[in-house]
């Protein structure tokens, strides 16, 4: 059992993990490569995603990160002579959002310059950018911390609370029968008193694995203060670095009609004469469609590479998500079994006096958390499709907008690279880690669709200088 509870919420636990503010002088290191060499087309520059398993908690945030890439890069090109020699810049997972802030921070640069000399220095720096392309980009923030970092405690601490009292019933079954672990009675309020502490304790230090715990056991000792976090904060959807760099995002409610119901009244027949009848009202639901109006250069070429493989657990490698899946299997078997055990004490009349009734049910809830660890993952992650941290629709801007209400269509993106005509390039195939990985061969679909993208960027540059 040491390798399979919860080890699913690692990526989030991280980020809510670094409470512990560096109180320290601390400065933006920049996340960016040198240039990369390509074939036929512009060199282009890797912007890094998050340092899940390194990030130390600071209030740096994107901002002050792309600050300081924006001057390595400059001091770089001056060094080595490229000053003169245009570049894309590619980014993964963060590195997706900071691109993208990047463009609009070197576009924004000009128009703040007073001096005419300064003010053109500044315009040909941003006209060396020729494209930007984001790889399973956390462009729109990641949708598992929308609501903010409370709701994903209360999301884990949920789940925590299932697979205790599951626990707990599997201990009362059988050769168990009456078992109950001193200050873990039922009547107790999970949320607010000391048996959270220790239901806490119990899953950190005798059921996560050793790295895990140690990311997530500061997270429930101290209040979250998203100042220190920077990193973590700019990444909330929403967030005041997305809306200034990226994108603003409007909300537009509209109904549809999803059925009918039947409504009984008094109706008013021949010579006045009332009757009681029926007739069929329609029934409305209330949805939201999201509009983004993206703060980025419209005249900067993009590109999104959409990583689709929908499965948390693969992030981990195939040989530790198959142990994970055996346990959690087994799991689910031995919660089934307890559950109808206490079912069976009950019709013996003695379960009715050991509290088998509850147990049974604890049991089954957690076979059944056990049983669709992905569906609960998708829950957390806010989407059924993604690529095991980051939803789909997060990943990339649509062309267009229809307003659900006027069906006026607005476009949010126009100069789109890819070579599909969705305007995203969807890779099934890989998740949120492998799809960075792949990008470094030269081989690789990735590869091959960041060539066909920088061609493509190339040939709006070109037809735009010949207009």
């Amino acid at each position: 059992m040491k390798k399979h509870v919860l080890i699913e919420f690692l990526i989030f636990i991280v980020s809510i993990s670094s409470l512990f503010a560096n109180e320290d002088t601390v400065v933006a290191v920049p996340k960016v490569s040198e240039r990369k060499e390509v074939s036929g087309t512009y060199d282009y520059r890797f912007f890094r995603g998050f340092e899940f398993e390194d990030y130390v908690p600071s209030t740096i945030g994107l901002l002050e990160l792309i600050k300081a890439e924006e001057e390595q890069i400059i001091k770089n090109d001056l060094k080595k002579g490229n000053n003169e020699k245009k570049y894309a810049i590619v980014g993964h997972s963060q590195g997706g959002p900071r691109v993208l802030g990047y463009a609009t921070y070197m576009k924004q640069r000009i128009d703040d310059e007073e001096n005419a000399e300064e003010q053109a220095k500044r315009k040909k720096e941003y006209e060396q950018i020729q494209a930007v392309i984001t790889i399973s980009g956390i462009n729109k923030g990641l949708q598992a911390l929308y609501g903010g970092l409370g709701r994903v405690t209360a999301e884990i601490n949920r789940d925590i609370r299932v697979v205790y009292k599951g626990t707990l019933g599997v201990l009362s079954a059988g050769i168990f029968s009456g078992f109950v672990v001193h200050g873990y009675e039922d009547g107790d309020d999970y949320s607010a008193t000391a048996n959270q502490v220790k239901i806490r304790k119990w899953i950190i230090n005798d059921i996560l694995p050793d790295g895990v715990a140690n990311y997530i056991r500061p997270a429930f000792d101290d209040p979250v203060n998203l100042d220190n976090m920077g990193e973590i904060r700019d990444m909330m959807p929403r967030s005041d670095y997305l809306k200034n760099y990226v994108s603003t995002t409007t909300d537009h409610r509209y109904k549809v009609q999803t059925g009918t119901e039947k409504v009984w009244r008094w109706k008013k027949g021949l010579c006045g004469i009332r009757y009681y009848w029926y007739e069929f009202k329609p029934v409305y639901t209330t949805y939201t469609s999201t509009e983004d109006v993206a703060n980025f250069p419209a005249d900067m070429p993009v590109g999104y590479i959409v990583g689709l493989k929908s499965n948390t657990l693969s992030i981990m490698g195939p040989e530790l998500e198959e142990k994970v899946r055996d346990s959690f299997d087994t799991a689910e078997i031995v919660c089934n079994i307890a559950g109808g055990f206490h079912i069976y004490k009950a019709c013996c009349i003695v379960g009715l006096f050991s509290g088998s009734i509850g147990y049974s049910n604890d049991c089954f809830n957690a076979a059944e958390w056990f049983g669709d660890i992905d569906g609960d993952l998708d829950r957390l992650l806010g989407a059924k499709e993604h690529d095991g941290l980051v939803a789909k629709a997060n990943q990339y801007f649509p062309k267009t907008f229809t307003d659900p209400n006027t069906k006026e269509v607005r476009p949010v993106h126009d100069n789109v690279i890819c070579s599909d005509k969705m305007g995203y390039k969807a890779f099934p195939q890989y998740n949120h880690a492998s799809i960075e990985s792949c990008s470094d061969s030269d081989d690789s679909p990735v590869a091959e669709e960041i060539k066909y993208m920088l061609v493509q960027a190339e040939n709006i540059q070109d037809n735009a200088l010949n207009k």
